[in-house]
């Protein structure tokens, strides 16, 4: 079975998930895929561009940690405004003395223009590598443009022998981008880290060049966790959010759970209504790991009575948690009769969402352990 390591993204770095010590004068191989589409000209949160996020990240890489890598760039989307053929390999296989300084002076003069070529770089990357062991490491702030998936591309590859650990670190993704891009980190059980300022995207490439191969080295985990409300055996649909020193490294989603590096964490989940926050959480150099906890909750019950019986059949009621003040948040869930929702201690208000006839609404208290039940009644 071939086993090539790649990591989509600028922030991570390990050999194969095997824990046996490596040859530290062994050379590994790092191949660097830079974005220049045109939307590098775009800016991450702290009002920086992102292709001078990525100039300093590169100017920031201390060349004396990456005496045991040979080094190579591919670029994407730097030629050509509309060709998904437009990816090229500017800087071959060599030494860090010689290829870092021109992959900084490459990266300093190009000008982002074109599409985003992922799935075709991938490709011309593996073929690259010629059976070296080593990592590729891409600079993206967006997903495959050129029609292709390249989550499709990293399973057939699965799916042929081909091992890969792919991580992604993406500069200021959205929604969709980060759920693109988790897909493929999830497939081929590496990371995915996002990042949102230029401090993050150069702390992200100095902590994947600065440790030594194979030493004080993390691994990708594939994290399951499971919540629960307290004295309940029903699952809570809820992902947990992993941080690092107050920076989100990646998500643990309810089905499929999430991979994360090994370390320590906080996990969180960020719900109004059943919000939780567990501390110094220790993910293990292991392929997977699974993680339980239980929430304490209160439970609410809730019904209608009305005056006429409504035509519509739906009974539906809207739930809004208060804050100090007493005034509604803007999160809101949906509970019907009969129902048992788990909630946070704390106040909340009930609405009458369907049907929506003239219903005062019912602000009430939830108390761990405890069930509270309303009862909306037509005026």
């Amino acid at each position: 079975m071939r086993s090539i390591l790649l990591a989509l993204g600028i922030i991570f770095c390990c050999s194969n998930i095997v824990l046996a010590e490596p040859d530290p004068t062994e050379t590994k191989s790092l191949y660097v895929i830079f974005d220049v589409s045109n939307s590098m000209w775009g800016e991450l949160s702290d009002g920086t561009r992102k292709i001078e996020a990525a100039r300093q990240a590169f100017h920031n890489i201390d060349g004396k940690l990456m005496a045991n890598r040979e080094l190579a760039l591919r670029l994407y989307g730097h030629r050509t405004k509309s060709d998904c053929e437009d990816t090229q390999l500017v800087v071959p296989f060599g030494s860090p003395v010689t290829t870092l300084p021109k992959m900084r002076s490459l990266i300093d003069s190009v000008q982002p223009l074109g599409k985003t070529p992922i799935a075709r770089s991938l490709e011309l990357a593996l073929a690259d590598m010629k059976g070296r062991t080593g990592e590729v490491l891409l600079i993206s702030d967006g997903v495959e443009s050129c029609g292709r998936d390249p989550c499709a591309l990293v399973k057939n590859w699965k799916s042929s022998g081909i091992e890969l650990v792919i991580h992604v670190v993406g500069l200021g993704l959205d929604r969709p981008g980060r759920t693109a891009m988790q897909c493929i980190t999830d497939t081929a059980g590496g990371s995915f880290y996002d990042s949102r300022s230029a401090s993050d995207l150069s702390a992200n490439l100095q902590k994947t060049t600065s440790a030594e191969l194979g030493v004080g080295r993390v691994f990708p985990v594939r994290v399951f966790a499971q919540l629960f409300p307290k004295g309940s055996n029903a699952r809570l649909v809820l992902p947990f959010v992993a941080m690092q020193n107050g920076k989100d490294i990646g998500m643990i989603q309810y089905a499929g759970g999430g991979t994360i590096p090994s370390g320590t964490y906080t996990l969180e989940v960020r719900n109004s209504f059943t919000p939780f926050r567990v501390e110094n959480v220790e993910i293990s150099n292991q392929q997977t790991q699974t993680l339980r906890y239980e929430v304490p909750v209160g439970w609410f019950e809730m019904d209608y009575v009305f005056k006429t019986e409504p035509k519509t059949k739906s009974r539906v009621g809207r739930l809004y948690r208060l804050d100090g003040s007493g005034k509604p948040g803007t999160d809101k869930i949906k509970i019907k009769p009969g129902q048992n929702l788990p909630l946070a201690a704390g106040r909340y208000r009930l609405v009458a969402w369907q049907p929506r006839g003239d219903f005062d609404p019912i602000d009430f208290t939830i108390t761990l352990g405890q069930t509270t039940k309303a009862v909306l009644t037509e005026n």
